[in-house]
Protein backbone atom coordinates (compact mmCIF):
# COMPACT_ATOMS: atom_id res chain seq x y z
CA UNK A 1 0.00 0.00 0.00
CA UNK A 2 2.76 2.27 0.63
CA UNK A 3 4.21 1.67 -2.58
CA UNK A 4 0.98 3.01 -4.11
CA UNK A 5 0.87 6.32 -2.58
CA UNK A 6 4.45 6.66 -3.38
CA UNK A 7 4.08 6.02 -7.12
CA UNK A 8 0.68 8.40 -6.90
CA UNK A 9 2.94 11.20 -5.97
CA UNK A 10 5.84 10.92 -8.52
CA UNK A 11 6.02 13.48 -10.97
CA UNK A 12 3.62 16.37 -9.07
CA UNK A 13 6.34 18.46 -8.71
CA UNK A 14 7.38 18.57 -12.10
CA UNK A 15 4.05 19.33 -12.87
CA UNK A 16 3.73 22.42 -10.22
CA UNK A 17 7.47 23.12 -11.60
CA UNK A 18 6.06 23.20 -15.19
CA UNK A 19 2.95 25.39 -13.76
CA UNK A 20 4.66 27.77 -12.30
CA UNK A 21 7.65 28.41 -14.61
CA UNK A 22 6.23 30.34 -17.33
CA UNK A 23 5.10 32.65 -14.33
CA UNK A 24 8.35 33.10 -12.98
CA UNK A 25 9.38 33.60 -15.75
CA UNK A 26 7.35 36.47 -16.89
CA UNK A 27 8.41 38.01 -13.34
CA UNK A 28 12.31 38.16 -13.77
CA UNK A 29 11.74 39.46 -17.29
CA UNK A 30 9.74 42.26 -16.28
CA UNK A 31 12.12 42.81 -13.43
CA UNK A 32 14.84 42.98 -15.70
CA UNK A 33 12.89 45.24 -17.73
CA UNK A 34 12.21 47.56 -15.68
CA UNK A 35 15.70 47.54 -14.13
CA UNK A 36 17.07 48.23 -17.76
CA UNK A 37 14.92 51.09 -18.68
CA UNK A 38 15.63 52.44 -15.51
CA UNK A 39 19.61 52.32 -16.38
CA UNK A 40 18.52 54.44 -19.67
CA UNK A 41 16.58 56.93 -17.73
CA UNK A 42 19.47 57.68 -15.12
CA UNK A 43 21.80 57.53 -18.71
CA UNK A 44 20.27 60.46 -19.77
CA UNK A 45 19.43 62.34 -16.52
CA UNK A 46 23.12 62.44 -16.08
CA UNK A 47 23.48 63.42 -19.82
CA UNK A 48 21.07 66.53 -19.89
CA UNK A 49 22.47 67.54 -16.44
CA UNK A 50 25.96 67.43 -18.03
CA UNK A 51 24.86 69.41 -21.78
CA UNK A 52 23.03 72.05 -19.94
CA UNK A 53 26.02 72.59 -17.35
CA UNK A 54 28.31 73.29 -20.00
CA UNK A 55 25.95 75.18 -22.27
CA UNK A 56 25.21 77.34 -19.01
CA UNK A 57 29.29 77.74 -18.63
CA UNK A 58 29.64 78.96 -22.21
CA UNK A 59 31.09 75.90 -23.81
CA UNK A 60 30.96 75.81 -27.87
CA UNK A 61 27.65 74.32 -29.83
CA UNK A 62 30.01 71.49 -31.28
CA UNK A 63 31.64 69.97 -28.06
CA UNK A 64 27.75 69.77 -26.59
CA UNK A 65 26.71 68.11 -30.49
CA UNK A 66 29.73 65.95 -29.56
CA UNK A 67 28.37 64.74 -26.26
CA UNK A 68 24.61 64.46 -27.60
CA UNK A 69 26.20 62.05 -30.25
CA UNK A 70 27.77 59.56 -27.78
CA UNK A 71 24.25 58.64 -26.42
CA UNK A 72 22.37 58.15 -29.60
CA UNK A 73 19.22 60.92 -27.94
CA UNK A 74 17.86 63.55 -29.85
CA UNK A 75 18.31 66.82 -27.98
CA UNK A 76 16.47 69.62 -27.40
CA UNK A 77 17.88 72.75 -26.20
CA UNK A 78 16.14 75.98 -24.41
CA UNK A 79 17.27 79.03 -23.51
CA UNK A 80 15.71 81.61 -20.89
CA UNK A 81 16.16 84.40 -19.04
CA UNK A 82 18.80 83.26 -16.60
CA UNK A 83 18.27 79.23 -17.65
CA UNK A 84 19.78 76.87 -19.80
CA UNK A 85 17.33 73.90 -20.41
CA UNK A 86 18.00 70.24 -22.15
CA UNK A 87 16.06 67.74 -23.00
CA UNK A 88 17.54 64.49 -24.36
CA UNK A 89 15.10 61.60 -25.66
CA UNK A 90 15.36 58.47 -27.18
CA UNK A 91 13.35 55.06 -28.02
CA UNK A 92 13.43 52.76 -25.24
CA UNK A 93 15.20 49.90 -25.51
CA UNK A 94 13.25 47.71 -22.85
CA UNK A 95 14.52 44.06 -24.12
CA UNK A 96 12.27 41.57 -25.00
CA UNK A 97 9.53 44.05 -25.44
CA UNK A 98 9.99 45.17 -29.22
CA UNK A 99 6.32 45.65 -29.11
CA UNK A 100 6.37 48.73 -27.28
CA UNK A 101 9.42 50.07 -29.01
CA UNK A 102 7.57 53.22 -29.49
CA UNK A 103 8.13 54.13 -25.92
CA UNK A 104 10.11 57.08 -25.75
CA UNK A 105 12.62 57.99 -22.62
CA UNK A 106 13.12 61.61 -22.26
CA UNK A 107 15.04 63.92 -19.45
CA UNK A 108 14.99 67.32 -18.99
CA UNK A 109 17.69 69.57 -17.06
CA UNK A 110 18.17 72.75 -16.61
CA UNK A 111 21.21 74.75 -15.21
CA UNK A 112 21.55 78.73 -14.26
CA UNK A 113 23.70 81.15 -17.29
CA UNK A 114 26.70 82.00 -15.48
Amino acid sequence: MARLRLSAQTGAVTAELAVALPAVMLVVGLILAVGQWQLQQQRLLVGAATVARALARGESQDLVDEWARRLPAHLGISYGSNLVCVRLSQASALLGFERFAGLQVSEQQCAEKQ
